[in-house]
């Protein structure tokens, strides 16, 4: 039987994922949820950046030829991400 001591309230629980008197959390799984649940709730309450911005503007552009030129300029750069990356995993496994 293992005994966890809630950080919150200090007292003593035996085998539980929240805290029988406080109802926080214990196991790590719970903390990492409600960690990973807090980290999302700030990213939704973030505002755009500009490059973020910027970039849907350009998606959603009503010029057929702004748009056709942000679809052709993103493809090129996934097309060369993608020989980065593979390059880059080349490099790394030819020592191992």
């Amino acid at each position: 039987m293992k005994e966890i001591k809630c950080p919150s309230c200090k007292k003593w629980n035996s085998n539980v994922e929240f805290c029988s008197f406080c109802s926080q959390p214990l196991s790590a799984k719970q903390l990492n949820i409600q960690y990973r649940n807090q980290i999302e709730e700030e990213d939704k309450k973030r505002p755009p950046s500009k490059i973020e911005m910027y970039i849907a503007k350009q998606m959603k552009s009503e010029n057929i030829w702004v748009r056709s030129l942000f679809y052709f300029l993103y493809s090129v750069w996934v097309v060369y991400m993608t020989l980065v990356g593979f390059f880059v995993y080349l490099f790394i496994g030819t020592p191992g």
